[in-house]
């Protein structure tokens, strides 16, 4: 009797670890769409360009390139033109990945009245060929053009979080910003500054390049909570929590349906990297991996 009731509790035990497994195996199941755009992600140990798509098992495209050092600040341009800026040791350079060609956008020897400290947040100023930068306290357009830099915008430090000054180009003329713990929209013209949602905190932040949603994280402790808004409704969820104070870089998939997070933590038992695709039609994150060992996240 005492055999069978063992024998009993052993299966029944067998059979919540299966089901157990299963559930994992449905909850971290998940499908992306077939033309979803791919990661871009840079080999930093070879020198390459990966694109790396995650619905189609993992297939990868890997461009050789001589655009990396250690303390390289990338953008990447919206849309299917596959231009890529970095900040390298001689200045701006601008790489198009499809068609092989590299132009230099501007030199330090053009910048050198200005190099207070590293150029950090480079952008791409929308319909233009023009380039936007952060140094010290101040933005500053590079007009493409006139080869020369013009300054746009200086911020104070209580609009600067702890990760840095975000902001991010609604277009040719306007740039979405933090100001007073608000979420602004700048206009480089008339200097106007409208609210568009109060309460922000000193967050950093990315919008969505259809302008409708927004990702800020803001520090609370030893906890970081990446907040999901609806720029219109002001509708906000919690989509993620770290366990740091790292910043979690974050990027919206250019069709607007995911968003990719990088979770750089120490864990003794799982690692250091932390790598989830938020799924915004199903609210649902499923963790991934990615089988590069040296590889840096560049953009979507």
């Amino acid at each position: 009797m005492k055999n069978r009731k063992s024998f009993f509790c052993v299966m029944l035990s067998l059979c919540i670890l299966i089901g157990a497994g299963l559930t994992i195996k449905l909850v971290n199941h998940f499908t992306i769409d077939e033309d979803a755009d791919p990661l871009i992600l840079m080999d930093t140990v070879d020198k390459k360009l990966i694109l790396y798509y995650i619905q189609k098992e993992k297939e990868t495209l890997e461009i050789p390139i001589d655009m990396y050092n250690i303390d390289n600040e990338y953008a990447l341009k919206k849309g299917k033109g596959g231009e890529l800026l970095s900040v390298m040791n001689n200045g701006i350079i601008k790489f198009n990945y499809i068609t092989g060609e590299t132009e230099q956008i501007c030199s330090y020897e053009q910048l050198e009245k200005i190099l207070k400290s590293n150029i950090t947040e480079l952008r791409f100023v929308p319909n233009t060929n023009d380039v936007s930068f952060v140094i010290s306290d101040k933005i500053y357009v590079w007009k493409y053009d006139q080869k020369l830099y013009r300054e746009i915008y200086q911020f104070n430090y209580s609009c600067y979080g702890k990760l840095g000054f975000a902001y991010e180009w609604k277009n040719e003329e306007e740039i979405y910003m933090i100001h007073s713990q608000n979420l602004i929209l700048f206009n480089i013209k008339t200097k106007n500054e409208e609210i568009i949602l109060e309460d922000i905190g000193t967050a950093y932040f990315n919008i969505s390049d259809d302008g409708n949603y927004l990702v800020c994280q803001k520090q609370y402790g030893e906890r970081r909570e990446i907040v999901l808004i609806n720029i219109f409704s002001n509708e906000r969820k919690i989509i993620h929590v770290a366990k740091s104070d790292y910043k979690v870089k974050t990027d919206f998939a250019p069709d607007g349906k995911y968003i990719f997070l990088i979770d750089q933590h120490n864990d003794n038992h799982l690692g250091k990297i932390y790598l989830y695709l938020y799924d915004m039609r199903t609210d649902r994150k499923y963790q991934i991996k990615i089988n590069y060992p040296t590889w840096r996240f560049v953009g979507w």
